[in-house]
């Protein structure tokens, strides 16, 4: 099941085993563009056996929401 939901940042954990690494200078592009448009694409998660969400796409756009001080994200 597919679903939009705004998740509070503090409740997504990003797994130690990605497939893509984390690039600062991406993330702050997307902070940059975050601010002036908002967020255009949604990230991906996965419920967590003890609460909470696995992030599964979206690591940047996650980065830079916590940058720009987002309580939360969809």
């Amino acid at each position: 099941m597919t679903a939009v939901a705004d998740l509070p940042l503090d409740a997504i954990h990003v797994p130690a085993r990605r497939l893509r690494d984390f690039d600062e200078a991406r993330a702050e592009g997307f902070a940059v563009d975050m601010a002036e448009r908002g967020l255009l694409e949604a990230i991906l998660v996965r419920a967590r056996p003890r609460g909470g969400w696995w992030l599964v796409g979206g690591l940047h756009r996650l980065a830079a929401a916590k940058r720009l001080g987002w309580p939360r994200i969809a």
